[in-house]
């Protein structure tokens, strides 16, 4: 084979491991979801209504619900490591939905160990590519500092309040926080953006965290959520 025409088909093959030309639900010819399986998805109303107790979250918006094709999806995004899916549910967020009024974005985070182990965080892919859209700065505010075995449909709405009760933390110093400008406030209203909600138990304990360090309202997001 001539050099130009095996550059051609590694880079062909590159293209498809990474950015792959089937859907990821049928595994159709599409780009990531096919026509078919786009017209599966259960768009929500937004926003949406938790059940927790001591809720620190002001709105909470998700664009789907998490079933197939969307859990298949997520799976690939995920477990297999395709990077771009986190672009293309951000774009797919943005495009189906006029998106609250913030200052500022960032995402629930991974604990170091698993983020070695994806190669990424998917909520901050999905967060990053939303910063870019609404013109919004992105901050890696929070951190995850217990790790954990997946607790997705092991666990009840009270005992997965429980779990992550602790599992976070701020990720500076109060008084170098990105809210502050000169010892003035400067932005007030945060987006922190997940994945997947459950029950909203990750979502609103890191809320808290930020209500504490001083941001009068947090919105949170997720690309899908469990109804």
């Amino acid at each position: 084979m001539r050099p130009k025409r095996f550059l051609k088909s590694f880079f062909n093959f590159l293209l498809d491991a990474f950015f792959p030309s089937y859907c990821c639900s049928c595994h159709k010819p599409g780009y990531f979801l096919c026509h078919d399986c786009y017209e599966k998805l259960h768009f929500l109303v937004l926003p949406i209504h938790l059940r927790i107790a001591n809720l620190a979250l002001d709105e909470v918006w998700a664009t789907v619900a998490h079933e197939p094709p969307m859990t298949n999806l997520l799976y690939q995004f995920k477990y297999h490591s395709v990077k771009e899916i986190g672009n293309y549910l951000a774009d797919l967020t943005v495009y189906s939905h006029q998106l609250p009024t913030v200052d500022a974005i960032t995402c629930v985070p991974l604990h170091p160990r698993k983020q070695r182990q994806r190669g990424f965080n998917q909520s901050e892919v999905i967060a990053k590519r939303l910063a870019q859209h609404l013109h919004k700065p992105y901050f890696n505010l929070l951190k995850r500092t217990k790790y954990s075995k997946p607790q997705a449909g092991k666990m009840n709405k009270l005992e997965r309040a429980k779990n992550t009760a602790n599992l976070y933390s701020l990720n500076w110093i109060l008084g170098s926080s990105p809210r502050m400008t000169n010892g003035s406030p400067r932005m007030t209203i945060i987006l922190l953006v997940d994945d997947v909600i459950t029950t909203g138990a990750t979502l609103n304990a890191c809320a808290k965290l930020l209500k504490q360090a001083g941001f009068q309202k947090v919105v949170g997001l997720a690309v899908s959520c469990r109804i």
